[in-house]
């Protein structure tokens, strides 16, 4: 009894130790990748200044451009930090399926196949989702445009007084209103589509 007592205490503690260790190291991954993305994301946004900063003044004109810029700035702060995170997820995802995929191959090589096969048709659909969803943001971004003036006319200091004393703020805050609840109304269309097809890739 007391043998078995140690051989059960034993293995409490090797248990311990071992999610102990691996909640530790998903703590100092997750620090890393933290450390790792705000170096991205001031790497892309010194080159989108940078780019701004020697473009031909001409462009400021140009209302396609101002949309691309703006995409550019409220990406930024974002995007690159959540595609470096991507990027270590779909890393560890890589190595499971691959050990799946050998697992599998040796108990029959048809399974294999049925997993490659499911892998390669969730890319496509992915691909699929992403790109939808990208050319939604895009089409979206002439609204964001008017919808950020919106905000900086009834809530910048330089602004206000003028639009109250001109009789604009409800007009302006209604504007604002609408736009966004149509920005909504689109993107929870797009949503469900997104959802749709995430579905149908995880059957």
């Amino acid at each position: 009894i007391i043998a078995g007592d140690r051989s059960v205490l034993s293995t409490a503690i090797a248990l311990g130790v071992v999610f102990g260790a691996h909640r530790m190291l998903g703590a100092i991954r997750i620090h890393q990748q933290d450390v790792f993305s705000q170096r991205v994301v001031t790497y892309a946004m010194r080159n989108l200044l940078a780019k701004a900063a020697s473009i031909d003044v001409g462009h400021f004109d140009d209302p396609d451009w101002h949309d691309r810029a703006m995409r550019a700035r409220r990406d930024a702060g974002w995007l690159p930090a959540q595609m470096a995170f991507m990027s270590f997820e779909m890393f560890g995802s890589a190595i499971t399926v691959i050990g799946m995929l050998g697992l599998l191959s040796t108990m029959h090589p048809l399974l294999g196949v049925l997993l490659f096969g499911s892998v390669v048709l969730w890319l496509v659909i992915q691909r699929r989702v992403t790109r939808m969803l990208f050319e939604h943001r895009t089409l979206q971004t002439p609204a964001d445009r008017e919808r950020d003036y919106m905000e900086s006319l009834l809530g910048a200091h330089e602004s206000a007084k003028e639009v109250r004393s001109l009789g604009l703020a409800d007009h302006l805050l209604e504007r604002f209103t609408r736009i966004s609840e149509s920005g909504h109304r689109r993107n929870e269309r797009v949503l469900r589509a997104a959802n749709g097809l995430t579905g149908v890739s995880g059957l």
